[in-house]
Formats: C-alpha cells, sequence, structure tokens
C-alpha cells in the first residue's frame, strides 16, 4: 500500500467529486501529498509546462527550462507549418471512441488540449462546430449513431481505449468499432 512504501512526496490529482478523492485520507495519513493539474490544461504547451513544476521537488528547474523550451520552440514551428493551410486541405480528425461504460462516445471541446492540439496540426475536430462542443473545454457526450454518422470519413481517427493492445481487442469492446 501506499502507506508501507513510505513515500518522501506523492503526486495524485482531483477527481470532481469529493467522495472519491483519496488524497485528503492520505494526509490525514502523514503522507506528503501533492496535487498536480496539468491533466486541466487546456493547451498542449501548457501541459507539458508541468515539467518545470515536477523539476521543482528535484531541484532540476534549468534542465526542466530547457526541455521545455526546446519543445515550445519545436512545437510552434509545427505549429507555423500548417497555419496558413487551407480549409479544404485540413484532415477531419476523429477523436475517442465509444466506450459501453459510460454508453457514450466523448468529443473533446474546440477549445479543449485535444481540440487546439487538432487545430494546431492543421485539423479539423469531427463535430468540432456542434454547439455543445463549440467554444467548450469539455468533452461532450454523444450516441454512437450520431458520431458515426458525422465521423465515418474521418482522414484520422485516434480512439481514445484502455487496455486494448490488438485490434481484436478493440473490436471486443464494441462489435460496431
Amino acid at each position: 500500500s501506499v502507506l508501507d512504501a513510505e513515500p518522501s512526496l506523492l503526486l495524485t490529482f482531483i477527481y470532481s467529486s469529493d467522495d472519491i478523492n483519496t488524497h485528503p485520507a492520505l494526509v490525514e495519513a502523514g503522507v506528503p501529498v501533492v496535487v498536480a493539474s496539468d491533466y486541466i490544461e487546456a493547451s498542449p504547451l501548457g501541459q507539458a509546462e508541468w515539467i518545470k513544476f515536477t523539476a521543482l521537488f528535484y531541484n532540476a528547474e534549468a534542465e526542466a527550462n530547457a526541455v521545455f523550451d526546446a519543445k515550445a520552440d519545436a512545437y510552434q514551428a509545427l505549429v507555423e507549418r500548417t497555419s496558413s493551410l487551407p480549409d479544404e486541405d485540413k484532415p477531419t480528425v476523429l477523436w475517442n471512441s465509444y466506450t459501453s461504460y459510460s454508453n457514450a462516445w466523448w468529443i473533446p471541446g474546440s477549445e479543449s488540449f485535444a481540440g487546439q492540439f487538432i487545430r494546431d496540426a492543421g485539423g479539423t475536430l469531427v463535430l468540432g462546430d456542434d454547439p455543445l462542443v463549440a467554444g467548450n473545454i469539455n468533452a461532450t457526450p454523444f450516441d454512437f449513431e450520431v458520431v458515426y454518422d458525422t465521423g465515418f470519413d474521418a482522414d484520422l481517427w485516434f480512439p481514445g481505449t484502455f487496455g486494448v493492445r490488438t485490434l481484436a481487442d478493440f473490436i471486443a469492446q464494441d462489435e460496431r468499432n
């Protein structure tokens, strides 16, 4: 268990529901806990910048700054390469996949990390102009059929799946895949 390991520091994150957060119990048990919120950053570079936060615990700030600066420069150079791509040449990108445990296909908000990542790469998010998705940072659930109808002909698909290692695993999650 975490208590048996006697960590000098535990990095964790917070759920939106207090009844499933473990960090208060860990703090109460004397475990030094630090909450990292990189996953809620809406921009790819914002997420990458958390390397600086982590570096503080290792006294490696200078190295983290150098790594981040190089990544930020490379990212910006790639964004510039796609910035003048005409709309008709932008590939459509289907993000995520249907999950049977939530009975939904979660499409990221157009202003989320994934939405910005797709836009920065010169793509167009499938359902990105839907009023539930446009201008949103949160993912929105859609029925399988809605996403299938709008995203079947997408140029690229980045399925979000857990525990999938093969195409057979993926199809086994839902035969419609």
